[in-house]
C-alpha cells in the first residue's frame, strides 16, 4: 500500500558519509576529514559507524552559504 500522494515521507534524521559527501559535494574521504578538523558537524558513532544529524548538516551548509552570500534571495 502506498500513501497518498500529498503526503510525504520525512527523509531519515540519521544520514551515513556517503550523503554527507554528497551534500557537501566533495568525497567521502574529505569529508571525514572535515569532520575531523571541526569544519563540518562531528556526527556520532553508530557502533563502528559514523552518522549525521541530517538538521545538523543542513545546517551547517545553509550557515555557510549565508555566510558566503550564495545563494537565497536579494
Amino acid at each position: 500500500m502506498t500513501p497518498p500522494g500529498n503526503l510525504q515521507r520525512p527523509g531519515p534524521e540519521a544520514i551515513d558519509l556517503g550523503a554527507v559527501a554528497r551534500l557537501y559535494s566533495c568525497s567521502p574521504r574529505h569529508a571525514i576529514r572535515m569532520a575531523d578538523a571541526g569544519s563540518i558537524p562531528r556526527g556520532f558513532k553508530v557502533g563502528s559507524l559514523r552518522r549525521w544529524s541530517r538538521v545538523a548538516i543542513l545546517e551547517d551548509i545553509a550557515q555557510k552559504q549565508s555566510d558566503a552570500g550564495i545563494g537565497g534571495r536579494d
